[in-house]
Parts: C-alpha cells; sequence; structure tokens
C-alpha cells in the first residue's frame, strides 16, 4: 500500500473528545499492530518504517516522547492508511456570447477524470480502555509514487501540527 500524498493539497482535519485535556497527554508508544488488520499497518514493513518514523519525529517536535509500552505511556498511537479511486467531471451545459449570438447555450462533453486519494489517520487512544480521544486526518490527491517519502514527511508535520494547535486551543479555551 502506498501513500503518497501531494504536498501542495494535503487537507488536514481532527476530532477532539470534549471530555479530554490535551495538555496532559506528554508521553506515547505505538500500539500492538494486529495481525488480522487488512490494509493497515505492519503489512508493508517500509511504509510502516517511513509512517511511524515521520510522526515519530514531528511529535517529538511538539514536544511529546516516545516511551515503551510498559512504560505507562499516558495514551498509544494508532494510524491507518489507505487510497481510493475517485472521479472528478468538468464540462457540460454553457451559456454565453459566441457564433449563436446573445444568450447561446452551448454544450460541452463532460471531462472525466480518474484520480486516487491517499489518506493517513491516526488516533491517539487510552492505554486501558482503547478509546479514542484525538483523530487526525490527513487526505490529498495522490502524486505518482516517487515523491512518497516526502509527501508522508508533510502529512506527518501536519498531522503533529493539528494536534498542537488543538492542544493550543484547549489552554485559551
Amino acid at each position: 500500500m502506498l501513500l503518497p500524498l501531494a504536498c501542495s493539497s494535503v487537507d488536514v482535519k481532527s476530532q477532539v473528545d470534549p471530555q479530554t485535556n490535551l495538555k496532559t497527554y506528554r508521553t506515547y508508544a505505538w500500539a500492538p499492530v494486529r495481525s488480522d488488520t487488512t490494509p493497515g499497518p505492519g503489512k508493508n514493513s517500509i511504509l510502516d518504517k517511513n509512517i511511524r518514523g515521520n510522526l515519530d519525529l514531528q511529535f517529538q517536535k511538539i514536544g511529546l516522547t516516545q516511551v515503551s509500552p510498559n512504560e505507562n505511556p499516558d495514551f498509544l498511537v494508532v494510524y491507518y492508511a489507505s487510497i481510493q479511486n475517485r472521479l472528478t467531471s468538468n464540462g457540460g451545459m454553457s451559456m454565453g456570447m459566441g457564433f449563436g449570438g446573445p444568450g447561446w447555450v452551448g454544450y460541452s462533453a463532460p471531462t472525466v477524470t480518474e484520480y486516487q486519494q491517499g489518506t493517513l489517520i491516526v488516533d491517539f487512544v487510552h492505554p486501558g480502555n482503547h478509546e479514542n480521544f484525538w483523530r487526525g486526518s490527513a487526505s490529498g490527491t495522490v502524486d505518482d509514487s516517487s515523491h512518497n517519502r516526502e509527501n508522508i514527511q508533510v502529512a506527518a508535520q501536519k498531522l503533529a501540527a493539528q494536534f498542537n494547535k488543538d492542544r493550543t486551543k484547549e489552554q485559551q479555551g
């Protein structure tokens, strides 16, 4: 599975459990990978290392510390990566001035283009009950796979920045 997101058009969104105080979370560990996850983390070890490594780096930059699962982390991190085929259409009915005179109505055949959208979802979950308290998603049009590493870096950077923004918003509120 590949997740090459186009760098300039990565859309990031987040959801926060309103009962959660994000500023209390400082240490994390990666949740164990289930072997029955399809598709998901662990199925492509190169992609898995790339995603985890980039998220680790960005989390460190915003003050989060990775610990081992047996060191009682404040939260666990889980991610999901996918690619979906999408269609876009343009063209069709148009109005304007031209050969047919004022108010002329013309028709151009619509152009349907198929593209792929890559999505990376990151959940922060409580170690005890495994309920998530923060979810971030980064999605964008798939670029060619030669930009895979760079695009995952951008997605990881924007997801960490979004968590930090949510945490900062909470401190101000």
